[in-house]
């Protein structure tokens, strides 16, 4: 028993790994090209992140001309309402406000599930597409089966604690999506160990079930494990020809 709790810690003090908590800010990059000029992608990162890991998915979809704004928030330490109404929704605010842009939303893991939570909160009038990444939208049961060890909890806060699939209401309570929303799946797991707590295949954090999202109008399946799965080429070409129209 001795051996697999250090296991269990050893395989979750390894998620710290380049995921320090990040201060809030944001990076603004405005894109060149008339015909997504009223355009604005919101990147919004996953759990224990920073906005760097969505570094080349920004590059690039501001290399196809769209204003983007590559929100940095603390997100190991409040909880997924509280993160959107202290720096995402005053970001949008800010730099891309909802009357002047048509709005997309890229967001990878826990990402994808605050881009849903905003649009249920606060619509855009303007809303455009929506890309999740390996977002746990049915919950993941790793928080489920690990929430009990403290450095677990401590590593992924109380944000993270609502990513669970038994955890609270919040995921149950975002309805099936009736806009256009492409939900990009990992099928290979880099952490064999976490692969056991998960039902189903999975890309060692979420399963193939959780991240397929219902209402998606489209789902691709790659052969990435969930930590870099957005920085992928195949991702980041799907994620421009999704939001260009191709």
């Amino acid at each position: 028993m001795l051996k697999i709790l250090k296991l269990l810690l050893t395989s979750v003090s390894a998620l710290l790994i380049g995921c320090a908590t990040p201060s809030a800010k944001i990076d603004l990059l405005k894109g060149s090209s008339i015909q997504h000029k009223a355009e604005c992608v919101v990147l919004l990162h996953g759990l224990a992140r920073s906005s760097r890991s969505m570094r080349k998915l920004e590059q690039a979809l501001n290399g196809a001309g769209f204003r983007t704004i590559n929100i940095d928030y603390p997100s190991t330490r409040f909880t997924n309402a509280q993160l959107l109404e202290r720096f995402i929704h005053p970001g949008i605010t800010k730099y891309c406000p909802p009357d002047a842009y048509q709005l997309h939303f890229v967001g990878h893991s826990m990402g994808g599930i605050l881009s849903r939570l905003y649009i249920q909160q606060q619509r855009p009038a303007k809303l455009g597409k929506v890309v999740t990444i390996a977002s746990p939208h049915k919950g993941t049961e790793l928080v489920d089966k690990l929430g009990w060890i403290p450095l677990f909890k401590w590593i992924n806060g109380r944000a993270g604690y609502e990513m669970g699939a038994k955890a609270d209401t919040l995921l149950d309570s975002l309805p099936k999506p009736d806009y256009p929303v492409l939900a990009v799946v990992g099928t290979f797991s880099g952490n064999p160990f976490y692969s056991l707590l998960i039902p189903g295949r999975d890309d060692g954090k979420v399963s193939v079930d959780s991240a397929s999202l219902l209402g998606a109008q489209q789902v691709l399946k790659v052969p990435y494990s969930h930590t870099y799965i957005m920085k992928k080429r195949k991702v980041i070409e799907a994620v421009v020809g999704f939001l260009v129209g191709e």
